[in-house]
C-alpha cells in the first residue's frame, strides 16, 4: 500500500500522514512510498483513535482520554525542548567564559 492511499483512507493529507510516520519512526519519503503490511497494521493501530475522533465516533470518555494523552505528550515535548535550550545556553556561557579567560591570560 502506498502512503497516499492510506492517507486517503484516513481522510488526511499525505503530508500529515508522512509527519505522523516520522513520529512513529516508519520509513517513508514521499506520498508514493510503499508501506509493508506490518507497517500498515501498526499505523492503523496507532492512528485508529485519532481517526475515530475525527469521524466523531469516539465516546466521550475515550475522547477525553485521548485528549489527555495528547496534552501529556505535548507537555513532555515542550519540557524536552526547554531542557535542550537550557543546555545550549549553558554551553554558550561556558564557551564565552573560556574565551574571556583565555583572552585575559594573554
Amino acid at each position: 500500500m502506498r502512503v497516499h492511499e492510506l492517507a486517503k483512507e484516513f481522510g488526511m493529507s499525505s503530508k500529515e500522514l508522512l509527519d505522523r510516520l516520522a513520529e512513529m519512526k516508519i520509513p517513508a519519503k514521499s506520498h508514493a512510498s510503499m508501506l509493508a503490511d506490518a507497517y500498515v497494521a501498526k499505523i492503523r493501530k496507532n492512528l485508529e483513535p485519532e481517526i475515530k475522533q475525527r469521524a466523531g465516533q469516539l465516546e466521550d470518555t475515550e475522547a477525553a482520554e485521548l485528549a489527555e494523552e495528547q496534552r501529556a505528550q505535548a507537555e513532555k515535548k515542550a519540557e524536552e525542548e526547554r531542557r535542550r535550550r537550557e543546555a545550549v545556553e549553558e554551553e554558550r556561557k561556558r564557551r564565552e567564559a573560556e574565551r574571556a579567560r583565555r583572552w585575559f591570560v594573554q
